[in-house]
Order: C-alpha cells, then sequence, then structure tokens
C-alpha cells in the first residue's frame, strides 16, 4: 500500500516537472482600450506587456490619425481654398497686363485656376498627401528606432518595434485633434509649437527660427518621452540609449522640417517672391 502511494506521489511530481509554468515569452492578450489607456496612463507596463502580446493594437492609432487629419482637412480647406483665390486673382492680373490673350485663353486660365482652388479638389489633394505622409512616417519612425536600437544593442523584432513606434505618435493624434478645434472656432489655422511667440513679419525673415520653434512643443515631448520609454521596454535598451535613440530621431524630423523650409525659401528666391 505504502509502495502504491509512494508511486502516486511520483506521477503527480512527474506531471509537475512537466507542465510548463508561466514564463516571460507567453503572448500575452490586450484589448484595444485597455492598450490605449495604458499607453496614457501606465506606459512603461504596457510597453512591457505589449511586446510579448499577440496583438498590438497599433491600429487604433493609425484610424484615430486617419480621422484627426480629416477633421484638420475640413477645417482647413476653406482657408486655404480663399488663400488660393487671392493667388489666382494676382496671377491672372500680372498675366494679363504682361502678355496678351485672347477671351478664350483667358477663360481656360480662369477655368483651371476654379478647378484647382475649389474645395473639393483642395480637401481631396491634401487628404491624399496627408494619409500617404503618415504612412511614410510610420515608416520612417520604426525603421530608423529599429536600426539604431539594434547598432546599440536592442533585443526586438521590427514588428514589436513597429506597434510600439506607431502608439508612441498617439499625442501628435491629440495635437491635430486640437488644431482641428481651434481652426474650426477660431477660423484661422493654429499656431504650431512656439512659433506663436514670433510675430508676422518675423516669421517670414525668420523662417528657419520659426520652424524650428514650430517642432516644440507639448505633444511633441510627450511622444519623444514615450518613445524613450517604448525602447526601454520593447528593445531592452538602457535608460540612456533609449533617450539617445529617441532624441536622434527628433532631430532627424527636426532636420527634414528645415529641409522643407529650404526647398520652399528657394522656390520662392526662384519665383522672384524670396
Amino acid at each position: 500500500m505504502a509502495k502504491k502511494k509512494k508511486t502516486q506521489s511520483e506521477e503527480v511530481l512527474d506531471v509537475e516537472e512537466v507542465t510548463p509554468g508561466p514564463g516571460p515569452d507567453i503572448e500575452d492578450q490586450m484589448t484595444p482600450a485597455e492598450t490605449l489607456v495604458g499607453v496614457v496612463l501606465r506606459p512603461k507596463a504596457t510597453f512591457e506587456r505589449m511586446r510579448n502580446a499577440e496583438v498590438g493594437h497599433w491600429w487604433v492609432v493609425a484610424a484615430l490619425a486617419v480621422v484627426a487629419l480629416t477633421l484638420v482637412t475640413i477645417a482647413g480647406v476653406p482657408i486655404a481654398a480663399e488663400s488660393a483665390n487671392s493667388t489666382n486673382e494676382s496671377q491672372m492680373e500680372e498675366i494679363t497686363t504682361t502678355q496678351e490673350l485672347s477671351e478664350e485663353e483667358q477663360a481656360q486660365i480662369e477655368q483651371m485656376q476654379r478647378i484647382m482652388s475649389s474645395q473639393a479638389v483642395l480637401g481631396a489633394l491634401i487628404g491624399c498627401f496627408s494619409v500617404f505622409g503618415l504612412a511614410i512616417g510610420y515608416l520612417v519612425r520604426a525603421g530608423f528606432t529599429f536600426l539604431l536600437g539594434l547598432a546599440l544593442g536592442g533585443r526586438a523584432s521590427f514588428k514589436q518595434v513597429w506597434r510600439m513606434s506607431v502608439w508612441t505618435t498617439l499625442p501628435e493624434v491629440l495635437r491635430a485633434i486640437v488644431s482641428a478645434v481651434v481652426t474650426f472656432v477660431t477660423g484661422n489655422p493654429s499656431v504650431s509649437g512656439l512659433s506663436y511667440i514670433l510675430k508676422g513679419v518675423e516669421v517670414s525673415t525668420y523662417p528657419y527660427l520659426a520652424t524650428l520653434l514650430g517642432s516644440i512643443d507639448i505633444y511633441a515631448i510627450w511622444s519623444l518621452v514615450l518613445l524613450g520609454i517604448g525602447l526601454f521596454a520593447t528593445s531592452q535598451l538602457s535608460r540612456g540609449k533609449s533617450a539617445v535613440v529617441a532624441l536622434a530621431y527628433w532631430l532627424l524630423t527636426v532636420a527634414f522640417s528645415l529641409g522643407l523650409t529650404a526647398i520652399g525659401q528657394a522656390s520662392l528666391s526662384i519665383l522672384g517672391m524670396g
């Protein structure tokens, strides 16, 4: 009888040894709402869970971003159309004074200007470019942080870094929503970042300074802090290296914005407006 009990105990021990216990690599289950709230309130713990989660729900941020861009486009299209109409009138006056056009040619030019300055066309163009830019921005953000993190000893797959990177753009989505609300209420486009400290004349006189100041606001800082936390939890880098990667990405975005400003200034100089 004692021998039988001993055999049963050994069988129980064998079963316990074979049965795997919970480990850090077991995939976690997270709901979209839980992930959204967690990124805002408990980002470190949420990104740690997201690292091994079965689904990261990054599409939630992407969908919110598309909605925010749609609101910004709807709010800004009337302003863009009014500006385009003013520009078209000035160009038409200049053309008629410098060139002799027939009534048919003048009518064709005016028709083309009306089409290109219509709110429907402007809305479609702005919307398409915004969504395309959003997708490219996600790829650059994830690719840059993944490669630089990998070079610094990071231990994460591109899939893990991708969904973390997309989630860290949540503050930028909130910025777009606030910008749309401000434009709807005031009828004027909202001023980006710290560029509001410059007056209208100063913005045109110091375009690079205006661009630099425009890249600094509470949403940008929040997004960079989230990116640093996300790299620490996802790529398992040290806090210092995570901060370095986040700062390097911010410098990349600033350099890109300054490059666009340089292109715009060069275009104005070619047109004799600089």
